[in-house]
């Protein structure tokens, strides 16, 4: 899942020199709110990693990053 999300990032980032100021601002709100999520649940899973709970949480935060990076590589 990394791998894709590594791989989305870089067609954001070359597409991204073209997007409209509004676009890029958007853009970067919603990666700051999924990375923040992502830091939230890897600290919760650091404190107990044996918990399912947010480990699926974890894994819909990754899910999501990817969801977003997808559809911005569109613009």
């Amino acid at each position: 899942m990394e791998e894709k999300i590594n791989e989305l990032a870089q067609a954001v980032e070359q597409r991204k020199t073209t997007w409209n100021p509004e676009l890029r601002e958007a853009f970067q709100r919603n990666m700051i709110y999924v990375d923040q999520s992502l830091a939230e649940c890897r600290h919760d899973l650091d404190d107990n990693p044996a918990d399912d709970v947010s480990q699926e949480l974890m894994l819909g935060v990754y899910r999501e990053k990817m969801r977003l990076l997808a559809s911005f590589s569109e613009f």
